[in-house]
């Protein structure tokens, strides 16, 4: 019993340790993107600014998120099949 309590510990410990390692490697790459979003946006507004000059206008402010992207809910599961099921409370289609 001792034996079967000790490898689900480690089991734990392993899943845990491996959600945090996924968690880290998510947060970097979202921070690179992040990075990489902002670099092109900057070259755009750099592109576009004597454009707007040309045409003897002034350009519109540097755009900028109004806040920090937030992570994504999970999904939800879909209906249940029943939910779905045609004829189930009548059909309108015949």
């Amino acid at each position: 019993m001792n034996e079967m309590q000790a490898q689900l510990d480690e089991e734990k410990r392993l899943r845990h340790e491996l959600e945090r390692s996924f968690e880290e490697r998510m947060a970097a790459e979202r921070s690179q993107w992040l990075q990489t979003l902002a670099a092109e946006r900057s070259q755009w507004y750099a592109m576009m600014t004597p454009l707007y000059a040309a045409m003897g206008q002034t350009p519109p402010p540097m755009p900028t998120p109004s806040r920090p992207l937030a992570p994504q809910a999970p999904n939800t599961p879909y209906p249940s099949e029943g939910s779905n099921t045609p004829g189930a409370g009548g059909s309108h289609f015949g």
